[in-house]
């Protein structure tokens, strides 16, 4: 049971998959986001939750609960059920809801979303799979006053079999989240119908939830994302918007008040309209950042000391980490405090030169500046990305932002006086967003986008090292070569220094002081050049990566030249496994073609993320047993996998096992047993190293697959358990046959269906006590080298990425 107060509510219909264009609404997903307002007895231990009045104290102790609520749409679609029954923001609910706690898939090159949701102080997600109106009306203005303190939940009204929700407390008129709700669907009646809305909303408000894919793309390609952020920047307009508005209250009769000076009333201002934008952003914990770091520079105004930028910039980083230490997990904190020290740098350097030499110096400073930190954290490098931001960051902070605020507000006056501003703020994204569009295209057609591996932090700070010394040794060779010539003598063959005024002497260049950059130049340039350095594959090597991807399947196997993809994981709603999992390992290996994409049949955790990945990357070949059940892209070479179709890339052989033609057709052979068996072989005779894929083959089609095949089914040195470890396949003849030294499991943490199943584990136990068990679920993504002469396990994501706060299997392998 958890009491806990609605932040955040967002409604999203969820389709049926695998369906034609006619598809019929199953139901209506219910995102949450809630406040616990008392200890959850599933998340910390005793001597915790019997300590009530801290979390009731401290809002920062109090966990936030991910929720998720199915509605049927026969329900969601009524007026009444909408205003009456559902959760409203602001509201106290005691919700009985499967709570679990935060996993999140870790694969190469991804983000982590593990990281991300503990940085937001999100403890656990919760699910309820039925949300029923009419066992739900009964208890609709029933009113709690205290949490109820009875183990008989039955007396006070709450069944957790029949009533999964219950409104404890309506929002009181002093809270500030219904009001900014009430003001969320007040201009999204009247901003609703621009094409631009979700841009406004995202700026205004920061939901973005109304953005597209598509939309995301478009800026992550251009490296404008940060727009959309409300960062500094955008805290910072809101800042001297305000202060300009106080300025001009001054003139009206605030100067007669002889306590109070101008410099103070114009900070007030910019504090006050700050604070507003904070709340009306949702006190999302980016604005929070911003708001702190705004606020610490306004300090030296109060205070009434002399601006000091390096200090102002110390004192916003000591309070943002004073009031949330979780912040340094954020990539906008790093980047944001970057972005100003470079710029706090180059000021003084540039301050002589016109307004739009600042702005080219200061943008390619941030370029470079920021370079190395967006490698590090996203993987990838826009190289366009200078060119979009010079348009993008002055239109948007002087002309885009100003005119929103400015439109907004004016429509609450009224619709039709500000429609002319409104249009012009439609016209000016639209040619902005015209002018991303172009640069993502060309930076497509010339693959002017560099995608990267890993990053450590050393390669970081060698970076940051290599930029340093290089700009210290150019600024040293310009002040050498500006350096006065004197002549040793003048004509009458007096000494000239003699004639010279001390304050006109330059000092030589301290030799050693440069030597040192020089040495910390080479030093970087080496220790950078040693470690960029890639293996690659040699001929008969080949690397599997096992991707984690949830209850699903999903690997890729590459060879010195080629590229496999078995499986494309499973599909939520909009969101792809792929999405996350493969993609950005494509991208950092250079978006390669993938020569051949293996669906192994057509069941939803292994043909999900076909539609995305056939959409995004590039497939020359498309293999399945089961293709008539796929959406399959017209133009792309579809073939079934059947027994005996092989063939060799880069002296790696591969070979279907399985199913065989005549079963194609054959309609008592379930969608499981119809899977594409794949073996790859490294190398031949004695030293060949094998992996064999099964897909989901049951135990029969493990039997009749012995069966035919007999001995040239041989030992299997890498095998991937069949079904995601279900006690239904990896028969006893199965193992003994293979007698694998590595089984992988491409399983979801605690799923529902409890794989790898404990009988099966027990059963590799007795018959392959020596084999090595690895499971995505607790290892992440996998990263495997094969060749001839040895089996290397390279790479597990969530080992390598492994922090303190990660959930961690309780086994080795669940």
């Amino acid at each position: 049971m958890v009491k806990a107060e609605v932040l955040q509510l967002e409604v999203s219909p969820q389709v049926t998959e695998n369906v034609s264009s006619e598809a019929a609404l199953e139901r209506v997903k219910l995102s949450l986001r809630l406040q616990a307002l008392q200890p959850v007895d599933s998340l910390f231990s005793d001597s915790e939750a019997n300590n009530e009045s801290s979390y009731r104290r401290y809002p920062f102790m109090q966990p936030r609960v991910e929720t998720t609520l199915y509605l049927r749409p026969d329900s969601a679609n009524s007026a009444w059920f909408s205003k009456h029954a559902l959760p409203q923001v602001g509201e106290t609910w005691v919700f009985a809801i499967k709570l679990k706690s935060i996993h999140a898939s870790q694969n190469f090159l991804a983000s982590d979303y593990e990281s991300y949701l503990f940085q937001q102080g999100v403890a656990a997600k919760g699910y309820l799979p039925e949300y029923r109106v009419e066992e739900r009306v009964r208890f609709t203005n029933w009113i709690l006053q205290n949490w109820p303190v009875s183990d008989d939940y039955v007396t006070t009204g709450i069944r957790a079999k029949t009533s999964f929700a219950m409104r404890v407390s309506q929002a009181s008129l002093y809270q500030w989240r219904p009001w900014r709700q009430k003001l969320l669907d007040r201009f999204t009646e009247r901003l609703g119908s621009y094409e631009y809305w979700r841009i406004y909303r995202a700026l205004l408000f920061g939901e973005k939830s109304m953005m597209t894919d598509d939309d995301w793309l478009l800026l992550q390609e251009t490296g404008t994302i940060h727009l959309m952020a409300i960062s500094g920047l955008h805290m910072g307009i809101m800042a001297v918007l305000g202060a300009l508005l106080f300025k001009g209250l001054w003139w009206f009769g605030v100067y007669r008040m002889a306590f109070i000076n101008l410099p103070f009333w114009m900070g007030s201002g910019a504090v006050f309209f700050a604070s507003l934008y904070l709340l009306l952003s949702g006190l999302s914990i980016p604005t929070q950042r911003a708001w702190l770091m705004v606020t610490s520079v306004l300090l030296f105004l109060f205070l009434q000391r002399r601006f000091q930028p390096w200090s102002a910039l110390a004192i916003a980083a000591f309070a943002v980490v004073l009031y949330d230490s979780r912040s340094v997990l954020s990539p906008g904190f790093w980047l944001s405090f970057t972005a100003v020290a470079l710029i706090f740098w180059v000021l003084p350097k540039i301050k002589m030169h016109s307004r739009w030499q600042q702005l080219v110096v200061i943008q390619t400073v941030l370029t470079i500046g920021l370079a190395p930190l967006l490698v590090w954290q996203f993987h990838q490098l826009p190289l366009l990305a200078f060119l979009a931001n010079l348009v993008a960051v002055p239109l948007v902070s002087l002309l885009g932002l100003p005119l929103l605020f400015f439109s907004s507000i004016l429509s609450l006056i009224s619709v039709s006086i500000a429609t002319p501003f409104l249009m012009l703020n439609d016209w000016l994204w639209h040619g902005l967003w015209l002018y991303l569009l172009s640069l993502q295209q060309w930076q497509g057609n010339l693959n002017l986008q560099l995608f990267t591996g890993t990053k450590s932090l050393l390669w970081l700070c060698a970076v940051y090292l290599l930029l340093f010394s290089v700009w210290q040794l150019l600024t040293w060779i310009a002040k050498y070569r500006q350096r006065p010539k004197i002549p040793f003598r003048s004509a009458d063959g007096v000494p000239s220094v003699s004639r010279i005024s001390l304050d006109q002497a330059v000092q030589r260049p301290s030799v050693f002081k440069n030597g040192i950059w020089v040495l910390l130049l080479l030093i970087s340039v080496v220790w950078l050049g040693i470690h960029s350095e890639e293996e690659e594959l040699l001929s008969g090597e080949f690397e599997l990566t096992v991707f984690d991807v949830g209850q699903g399947m999903s690997a890729a196997i590459r060879t010195r030249n080629h590229l496999l993809v078995y499986d494309t994981g499973p599909r939520w709603g909009r969101v792809a496994a792929a999405q996350f999992a493969l993609l950005p390992w494509w991208r950092g290996h250079s978006q390669p073609l993938i020569d051949k994409l293996v669906v192994s049949h057509s069941d939803s955790d292994h043909a999900g993320g076909l539609e995305y990945l056939t959409g995004h990357l590039p497939v020359k070949q498309l293999l399945s047993s089961q293709l008539k059940m796929l959406s399959i892209p017209q133009n792309l070479d579809s073939q079934h996998c059947v027994s005996g179709m092989n063939w060799q890339w880069d002296q790696v052989h591969f070979e279907f096992l399985s199913p065989q033609s005549a079963k194609l057709s054959d309609r008592t052979v379930s969608d499981n047993d119809l899977s594409c068996v794949l073996r790859v072989t490294s190398g031949a005779g004695g030293n060949a190293k094998r992996l064999l894929i099964p897909g989901d083959l049951s135990a029969r089609g493990e039997f009749e697959l012995l069966h035919r095949m007999g001995k040239n089914l041989g030992a299997t040195e890498i095998l991937i358990a069949g079904h995601h470890g279900s006690r239904h396949s990896s028969s006893e003849s199965w193992l003994k046959r293979l007698d694998p030294q590595v089984v992988i499991f491409s399983a979801g943490y605690q799923n529902r269906f409890d794989f790898p199943n404990d009988e099966l584990l027990q059963r590799l136990q007795r018959f392959n006590p020596a084999a090595q068990l690895y499971n995505t679920a607790c290892s992440g993504a996998m990263l495997w080298r094969v060749s001839p002469n040895k089996i290397e396990l390279i790479d597990q994501a969530r080992r390598t990425r492994a922090k303190w706060y990660y959930q961690r299997c309780s086994e080795t392998i669940k």
